[in-house]
């Protein structure tokens, strides 16, 4: 059966029906029966690393021979300018003491400070006599309501135990990941209502008909219930999890895509409308000439998220699956439920503007002829000031400096962040998240390779950014002898039950989530594969948060390497089997990807220029390409498709700008939309949201008015017949003069 018969049957009063009905007992029965997608996320950065990462052999080593230790460190940090006086004293000993108490949070397995380890003074209390810290350590996962209110109910302590001058802030890594999921969690609120209203009003301008400015957001709507639960259902019985971005994305991939689909076939239906005096008809000619593009353009989207199946780190792996998954489903909805919509409402969802038959056409149709005429006029001009300018901006992606450093992601105020600023300031950096290096012994007694352990830790020790080491050979840090009370809680910290694996604790000076960490401990790494090759069947784990973030780094430039060319290829397929042709999808693919190093360029003027930022958070390149050039290709499709069409009724040049006329106002209205909705992400709190909402922003509209209005027409013209090869169109694919190259003058 044909598409244009099978669209038969849901073209009817009755069958609009059912397809409304059915679409509302899913989104009713997957919001009562599903989990929401919130409770399956996770923001620790270790938990989409690949088992074979270091840092991820290291973490499950310390949970087999340390279970002891399980859990996420929390620092307070305790702070008066003019130094602590023996009161705050007293009253930081209280707060240690409750840490100690069974009136505790629950979440709280074990703590550390100054008054249960005087030998520790070095660590815990700053030279200068201003700051001290406690610590702390909370079991359980960040995404459960109890560890969460276990940080906030040590953050309300601390801050209750100072006042008058001393100042309280919770930082760590507990802190860190606390503040993630509250920032998130409020984040997807904001987001949607932002996004929603945002479409609201785009859609309200560009038609001028409040009723079918809300269809799409309707079907939307009902898609997004229906994903959420989905999507949950799946992760859940996959034991999988996905981090605070998660969601975001969704949202704004949901409402931008599925609303440029559904814009696509109102505008056409809008068209045939002025044509087709009964409205079923006129939606089954909208139908039937539009479907084909919106299935081709949904479908770049999917394979483009289906291929980060591909990618090592698992935030990639998971989100590719459901964000193909919404795509999938919001094109299953934008060809049943808006024209289903449509269908019962009829002509009058245009109000107050009504098309009629024979109707005259709208002001941006002509506004757009112009354009196409002008491009069609001078090709060789387009073609070459549009390179050109795209061009420039790239140059200046070259300089992109990654960010791996969640915590500059907050805003300044944020406790964990202010927690971080006054520890920074008065400790060596690092202490904020020490790396751990797990030494195994194969089967051998610590007490017996003391020696040797003795030298590994003088060698990380010679390290220039190592400010100090803890080991079984080193309890306090540094070389030092310790009475034996002190020595035999030592050894329980930095030794196994069994005797046979030992802790390293390394304190950088550096920031653990810098670059500069990052070298150190691949340094580190190196002095310890040089200790196990003098001792046969011994082995050392290098783990913790910079080397975490380390490995993360070099499983996205694998990451990168691998799937961005595979992305290329997919979608390059999905043109050419749309287009029927081998040459378009070079060209259409080239002028998406030098639009994605012009948004690069600009990002990295904007963001390390003119607002002074550290570097571009590490995922928004990778994100970026996916996006801009998948959904980029939409544009393409829908200019493309319409080129073919007008090409069998006449010369190329003229199917050129009759092309530009028809779809330059939906494109445009399409890409300003997609774009509003990703630049909805810089009005969150997240520096990391910030950059990529305006780094996709920026790529969208650049491929919808330098590559889609000025680009790939001129291509197409300049190139003749040769733009299609092989499918040869009906037109002769000739330019109006018969000659390809005169139209370039």
């Amino acid at each position: 059966m044909r598409m244009r018969e099978l669209a038969g049957l849901f073209f009817s009063r009755r069958g609009a029906l059912l397809v409304v009905v059915l679409w509302v007992f899913a989104a009713a029965g997957l919001s009562v029966l599903a989990p929401n997608l919130s409770s399956v996320t996770s923001n620790a950065q270790s938990d989409f690393l690949p088992a074979s990462a270091e840092s991820t052999r290291a973490l499950q080593l310390q949970r087999e021979r340390f279970p002891q230790q399980d859990g996420l460190p929390a620092i307070v940090v305790f702070h008066r300018a003019t130094g602590l006086s023996d009161g705050d004293r007293t009253k930081v000993a209280a707060f240690a003491a409750w840490l100690r108490s069974a009136d505790r949070p629950p979440a709280v397995s074990s703590s550390f400070s100054v008054f249960d380890a005087p030998a520790a003074a070095d660590a815990l209390v700053a030279a200068d006599g201003t700051t001290m810290l406690v610590l702390a350590t909370l079991v359980g996962s960040p995404s459960e309501a109890e560890f969460r209110n276990a940080v906030a109910a040590v953050a309300a302590r601390a801050t209750a135990t100072a006042g008058d001058g001393l100042e309280a802030r919770l930082t760590g890594p507990a802190g860190i990941i606390a503040d993630a999921v509250k920032v998130f969690t409020a984040a997807d609120a904001r987001l949607l209502a932002g996004t929603t209203l945002l479409i609201l009003v785009l859609l309200v301008l560009i038609y001028r008909a409040p009723l079918v400015a809300l269809v799409p957001l309707v079907a939307v709507g009902w898609v997004y219930v229906v994903v959420s639960g989905v999507g949950a259902l799946l992760v859940k019985a996959g034991g999988l999890v996905v981090n605070g971005q998660t969601s975001a994305l969704m949202t704004v991939l949901l409402f931008g895509a599925g609303t440029d689909y559904c814009l696509l076939l109102v505008s056409r239906y809008r068209e045939e409308l002025q044509r087709e005096a009964d409205p079923r008809l006129a939606m089954r000619k909208a139908f039937s000439g539009v479907w084909e593009a919106i299935v081709s353009a949904a479908g770049t989207v999917v394979v483009a998220m289906l291929a980060l199946l591909l990618a090592e780190f698992r935030g990639y792996q998971v989100l590719g699956p459901l964000l193909a998954l919404a795509v999938t489903l919001m094109l299953l909805a934008g060809l049943t439920l808006v024209p289903a919509i449509l269908m019962l409402i009829g002509r009058g969802a245009f109000w107050p503007i009504v098309p009629r038959v024979g109707g005259t056409v709208r002001s941006e149709r002509a506004l757009w002829a112009r354009i196409g005429a002008a491009v069609g006029g001078r090709p060789r001009l387009a073609l070459i000031s549009g390179t050109a300018l795209l061009a420039l901006l790239a140059t200046g992606s070259p300089l992109l400096r990654e960010s791996y450093s969640f915590i500059a992601s907050f805003p300044e105020g944020t406790p964990s962040r202010a927690g971080f600023a006054l520890l920074r300031d008065h400790f060596p950096a690092g202490q904020l998240a020490p790396t751990d290096a797990y030494v195994d012994l194969g089967g051998r007694e610590i007490g017996a390779e003391l020696a040797s352990l003795t030298a590994l830790t003088e060698a990380f020790a010679r390290h220039p950014d190592v400010a100090s080491v803890q080991s079984p050979a080193w309890p306090l840090g540094r070389p030092a002898p310790l009475p034996e009370p002190a020595r035999a809680q030592a050894a329980r910290q930095l030794q196994s039950s069994d005797g046979r694996v030992a802790r390293f604790s390394i304190t950088l000076r550096s920031d653990p989530y810098g670059p500069t960490a990052f070298e150190t401990v691949q340094e580190l790494r190196q002095t310890a594969r040089a200790w196990v090759s003098t001792r046969p069947g011994t082995a050392v784990l290098i783990g913790g948060a910079s080397a975490v973030q380390l490995d993360t780094r070099e499983a996205n430039n694998r990451d990168l390497r691998l799937i961005l060319p595979v992305v290329l290829v997919l979608i390059g397929a999905v043109l050419a089997l749309l287009l029927r042709s081998f040459v378009a999808p070079l060209y259409l693919l080239a002028s998406v990807v030098l639009s994605f190093f012009a948004a690069v360029g600009l990002s990295v003027v904007v963001f390390q220029g003119l607002l002074g930022h550290d570097g571009v958070s590490y995922a928004t390149p990778f994100y970026m390409f996916v996006f801009i050039v998948a959904l980029g290709a939409d544009y393409t499709i829908f200019i493309m498709s319409r080129i073919r069409e007008e090409a069998g009724l006449r010369p190329l040049r003229e199917a050129v700008v009759q092309a530009v006329a028809s779809t330059g106002g939906v494109i445009s209205s399409a890409g300003i939309i997609l774009a509003g909705t990703f630049a909805v992400l810089m009005t969150l709190p997240l520096r990391d949201l910030y950059q990529l909402g305006f780094a996709v922003a920026v790529g969208i509209l650049i491929d919808t008015f330098i590559v889609r209005t000025l680009i790939v027409p001129s291509v197409v013209i300049f190139l003749g017949q040769t733009a299609f090869w092989p499918w040869r169109p009906a037109g002769g694919g000739r330019t109006s003069d018969d000659h390809p190259g005169s139209a370039t003058r």
